[in-house]
């Protein structure tokens, strides 16, 4: 698989949580080097996304630039965050926007590599509801993508059936905001 870790293959995670399996599927792709040759069951993909957002964020993260990792670092180090976790971040009311940029741009890249740690469902799940969180938490817009463009991207992810009814909720608000008439947000970071 590459040289990055697969953080799906919660054998390899010892820091993450460890959900049971919903098939035996999983080891035998794994196994055989074949995770990305087969299309993922809904099933699966609920797993891989439950996975990820209960995954610590400093786990869930790696492989980011090194100046990225440290602050993270010392972001996740301070006391009372609230946020330790993908959930935790992308739910808290008033995340960190430097943290959600980087949950974007990391799945932004799970979505371009051919050896991405996520499915790209997922990968691209989590790149929209980074956009999400910002746009209904902070009331900033982290992409410079058209308004039809993020609308298409956002309904697409809120059509996902293995999603989450949070998930589903933060998408339908930031698809909401952005399918007002002259609502406006800040851009702070393209992409």
């Amino acid at each position: 698989m590459g040289g990055r870790r697969n953080q799906w293959d919660w054998r390899l995670n010892p820091h993450g949580p460890s959900p049971r399996p919903p098939t035996g599927r999983e080891d035998e792709l794994l196994d055989l080097g074949l995770a990305a040759a087969e299309p993922w069951r809904p099933e699966e993909l609920a797993a891989a996304w439950e996975y990820h957002l209960t995954a610590p964020l400093r786990v869930e993260l790696e492989g980011l630039k090194a100046e990225q990792a440290v602050v993270l670092r010392e972001l996740g180090d301070s006391a009372g965050t609230g946020w330790g976790t993908l959930r935790e971040l992308l739910t808290h009311p008033a995340p960190p926007q430097g943290v959600i940029v980087m949950v974007k741009d990391f799945a932004k890249g799970c979505l371009r590599g051919t050896d991405a740690p996520l499915p790209a469902e997922v990968a691209g799940v989590l790149y929209h509801l980074a956009i999400a969180a910002a746009l209904t938490r902070l009331g900033r817009r982290i992409t410079a993508m058209a308004d039809p463009d993020l609308r298409q991207g956002l309904e697409w992810a809120m059509a996902q059936p293995w999603l989450d009814r949070e998930t589903r909720t933060t998408l339908a608000q930031a698809r909401g905001l952005v399918a007002e008439s002259g609502a406006t947000f800040e851009t702070s970071h393209g992409g």
